[in-house]
């Protein structure tokens, strides 16, 4: 009877834990895109599809639309993404699956990413890396345009 008890206890804890932190993730993506409402139509020119960082990865497009022509977040611990001079450099989940010369199609308001995967159009959420580590290799490696 004590097994159970505390097998119940554990899985309550890890329930909770889980919770939280999936709690915790969303408050912070809802703060990176709190402020920006970019709607944006780029094509890929440079990737960098790092192992690590949870799937996360950086892509570079020069910007064929946007509704923003600046913008430069860095004071903020976690970020979506840097647009400037007609490029824009993107964090996401999604970059593994692109090519160089793939068009992709950004809305942060519907938190919305439509890229090419395979030659066939495909729709991802936008969200944040909240890993610090993550920011100081882009802050290392990339930011630049």
């Amino acid at each position: 009877m004590k097994n159970v008890l505390y097998f119940l206890a554990a899985l309550i804890i890890v329930s909770v834990g889980l919770y939280y932190l999936d709690w915790n993730r969303n408050r912070l993506n809802n703060l990176a895109f709190e402020n920006l409402n970019l709607q944006l139509t780029g094509v890929v020119y440079k990737l960098d599809k790092v192992s690590s960082f949870n799937g996360f990865g950086i892509a570079n497009l020069r910007i064929l639309k946007s509704n923003i022509k600046m913008y430069d977040p860095r004071q903020k611990d976690n970020y979506y993404c840097m647009v400037k001079s007609g490029k824009v450099e993107i964090y996401d989940i999604h970059v593994s699956a692109m090519s160089i010369g793939d068009t992709i199609k950004i809305d942060t308001r519907k938190k919305v990413i439509y890229y090419l995967n395979a030659g066939k159009k495909e729709e991802g959420s936008t969200i944040v890396n909240t890993d610090d580590g993550f920011y100081h290799y882009i802050k290392k490696y990339h930011q630049k345009i």
